[in-house]
């Protein structure tokens, strides 16, 4: 079996960072394997990276759930360096939809798994703006136009059609003795 595995060391905040990515979505448990497809491990966690069609926001969400998934929701700055880092590591330059959003009380953005609150230093400078009153659906990849700006979080209008992104939790192994 071909594995492809990078591991890369980053500098956030004085602060060293790795990022190990697994590109053979495959769990070794003992001695059987499990396999974890069509997510990738990314960091800790494991995601679905929506890079064929494209849906507004309620529609990935859907594809997300008929996978048993979630929208991401970016709770640590770790899980955010490791995605944005494996977008930039494939030189990936769209966007995509996450879980946060204003839906519930404009202007108060959470993430639409847990309902806690965007609480890292991620938005685009600028952002979240509510543009024309209409964006209230958090997209991931935004960069002021003409800027060097790193990638960031900014608000958009739920019904645009973008990629999205889907998480799962870590996948357990259980086993079992069966006596014939």
């Amino acid at each position: 079996m071909l594995r492809n595995t990078s591991s890369l060391l980053f500098l956030f905040g004085g602060v060293a960072l790795s990022l190990a990515i697994s590109r053979t979505p495959i769990i070794r448990e003992g001695s059987t394997d499990i396999a974890t497809a069509p997510f990738d491990k990314v960091g800790d966690g494991y995601y679905y990276f929506e890079t064929r069609k494209t849906g507004n926001w309620f529609e990935a969400f859907e594809s997300c759930r008929r996978m048993n998934a979630t929208l991401i929701s970016f709770d640590t700055m770790q899980k955010w360096i490791d995605i944005t880092s494996y977008l930039e590591l494939f030189k990936d330059e769209f966007l995509y939809w996450t879980s946060g959003n204003d839906l519930g009380h404009q202007d108060q953005h959470v993430w639409f798994g847990s309902g806690h609150p965007i609480g890292i230093p991620i938005w685009a400078p600028g952002q979240p703006d509510n543009e024309l009153n209409v964006q209230h659906c958090d997209q991931l990849g935004f960069r002021m136009p003409n800027t060097q700006d790193k990638k960031g979080l900014d608000d958009a209008n739920c019904l645009h059609e973008k990629r999205f992104i889907c998480e799962v939790p870590q996948p357990y192994t259980a086993s079992f003795v069966i006596w014939k």
